[in-house]
């Protein structure tokens, strides 16, 4: 349980829409992007509108355990990723299930 309460309220960040990278103002998911470009390590990158400016923010799902170590942010198949590494890493018995609407 502390392991829990640690990595929910201190070491990862629930993203539903990230902030807007250019004014620092709320997004909205708009669609998937097919830009080459933004996949890097990925093969998924959604893009996010900006109420303000109207920008687009990349949001890239990763999975690769390295990265999220990292950026320590995401929704549910990142996070559940990274907690399942940090519970194996104790030495735990650990394992994903994910369901059939994407949902981990």
């Amino acid at each position: 349980m502390e392991l829990l309460e640690w990595f929910k309220n201190d070491f990862f960040k629930w993203v539903d829409s990230p902030e807007c990278k250019y004014c620092g103002g709320q997004t909205v998911f708009t669609q998937m992007s097919g830009d080459p470009s933004l996949m890097v390590h990925t093969d998924r990158v959604e893009l996010h509108k900006c109420h303000t400016c109207q920008q687009l923010t990349p949001f890239p799902r990763y999975n690769d355990v390295n990265i999220l170590l990292i950026t320590r942010s995401g929704r549910c198949g990142e996070w559940a990723n990274t907690f399942t590494l940090l519970c194996c890493a104790m030495g735990w018995d650990a394992r994903l299930v994910v369901d059939q609407g994407d949902h981990v």
